[in-house]
């Protein structure tokens, strides 16, 4: 086996060898981390794994945030700033699942999945601040308008 240094200006054979050596564990390296990175659909399995174990909301529990958040639109002085960010979260973490559901009727329209989620979750976001129970509608047909938007 010939080993040399296609571009080398040395004429020692211990310092070819080494180059070639290096050539070949740098190119070995760039292929690893091409095969080493997280491919889209793995990101989306943790995900959909992650909000799979927040349960949904129980009519108790949805009764309740509703309940807290006409409280803190009516009178904000009588509920703790807190609990109304807790009562949001709650409302928020419940219904990202809908959001992948939304996605999932434009994923084949030009943007990837992730960033369907994405936009889908800041649309989800938007819909949790602004959503006032006292209208009279459900916060998942609410909350569909708003992420369709964003």
């Amino acid at each position: 086996m010939n080993l040399t240094y296609k571009y080398s200006k040395f004429n020692d054979p211990k310092i070819e060898k080494s180059l070639l050596l290096l050539d070949k564990e740098t190119n070995e390296n760039d292929q690893n981390l091409f095969n080493n990175d997280f491919h889209d659909s793995d990101c989306i399995n943790i995900y959909l794994r992650q909000i799979g174990r927040i349960s949904l909301l129980c009519p108790e529990e949805k009764e309740k945030i509703f309940e807290i958040l006409i409280l803190a639109s009516t009178n904000p002085s009588e509920i703790d700033k807190k609990e109304i960010y807790q009562a949001k979260m709650r409302l928020f973490e419940a219904n990202l699942r809908l959001v992948v559901k939304i996605a999932m009727k434009y994923k084949n329209l030009g943007l990837s999945f992730l960033d369907l989620i994405q936009e889908g979750n800041i649309g989800l976001m938007k819909a949790t601040e602004k959503f006032n129970p006292e209208k009279g509608y459900k916060f998942t047909t609410y909350a569909t308008w708003w992420i369709q938007q964003s």
